[in-house]
């Protein structure tokens, strides 16, 4: 099975040397009244959505975050009552003109790094792009976008 960061009981574990970057997965009722309502407690306690993404069906929402603050993220989640899975992901800079999202996701695929997916992150500093990326073996992923000059950004870099 590939590596995702997570331990046994579904909870993430930092991964050395990766500089990995918390994504939260919940499910939710249909309709805006929950989200919206999970968005101003966010607010309330200080902690800016970096990323989000909503699959609805017809029996539920899945809502994928991407927080300033994981940790007091995560407390705003579990005092909702709410199903999360946490997640890890990549963050990383986009800084040279050879380094294209392009770039990346070849580098990634002849590494034989699956890709889930990519979501830029609004970062408003040094004019660089910044893109989470979520694969099945961060490790590789790391590796590979290393050795071609890519560099992996921590979430304490994120956090504004």
């Amino acid at each position: 099975m590939a590596h995702t960061g997570a331990d046994d009981r579904g909870t993430s574990a930092p991964l050395p040397h990766c500089g990995n970057l918390r994504q939260f997965t919940i499910l939710m009722e249909r309709g805006n009244f929950q989200l919206a309502e999970l968005l101003n407690r966010f607010e309330q306690r200080g902690v800016s959505v970096l990323g989000l993404s909503i699959f609805e069906s017809p029996e539920c929402v899945l809502v994928r975050l991407l927080l300033t603050q994981p940790d007091v993220g995560r407390d705003v989640l579990e005092r909702a009552g709410l199903a999360i899975i946490e997640t890890n992901l990549l963050a990383v800079e986009l800084a040279e003109s050879r380094q294209s999202l392009l770039g990346l996701c070849r580098t990634l695929l002849q590494a034989n790094v699956k890709i889930v997916h990519v979501c830029p992150l609004p970062i408003a500093s040094r004019n660089r792009l910044i893109v989470a990326v979520m694969v099945e073996d961060l490790e590789a992923a790391a590796s590979a976008l290393r050795a071609r000059g890519y560099r992996i950004v921590s979430e304490e870099e994120l956090a504004y």
